[in-house]
């Protein structure tokens, strides 16, 4: 089992590695812990070496997380040709596919990651930053 570290989900007074685990939902939260301040959005990202399409996928994600998801990601990069079993885990056959992991329902995209609509309904964000704005709400 692959597990990242983030930094964000540490608790004080437990490890780190018990922190993310319990912020993944793979272990109970103790009593008296209080939820995150905004939910996290673990992303893997399956990759095919240095394929062009690869670098491609690597950055678009980068920059959708970083302008709709701001600190409250986790994005996983995995090389398909250097661990296929990982891919087979999560049914993966083509690359680049990026897997949402949680909060569910877990979805896919595949290809490169330029069509930035269908990526982010993939992530569950389409029309978030709309209907803020026609609210008057504004979100970072």
């Amino acid at each position: 089992m692959v597990i990242e570290i983030n930094p964000q989900n540490q608790v004080p007074g437990i490890s780190s590695l018990e922190s993310n685990l319990i912020f993944q939902g793979i272990i109970p939260r103790r009593k008296g812990m209080t939820e995150p301040a905004e939910e996290m959005v673990y992303l893997r990202l399956y990759v095919a070496g240095c394929m062009i399409n690869s670098k491609q996928a690597i950055a678009n994600i980068s920059s959708i997380c970083e302008e709709h998801l701001a600190g409250h990601y986790s994005l996983e990069i995995i090389d398909a040709l250097e661990e296929p079993l990982f891919a087979l885990r999560d049914d993966v056959m083509v690359a680049p596919t990026l897997v949402k992991l949680s909060p569910g329902p877990i979805s896919k995209v595949t290809g490169n990651l330029s069509q930035k609509e269908k990526v982010l309904r993939a992530l569950g964000l389409k029309g978030q930053r709309e209907g803020a704005a026609i609210a008057g709400i504004e979100q970072n």
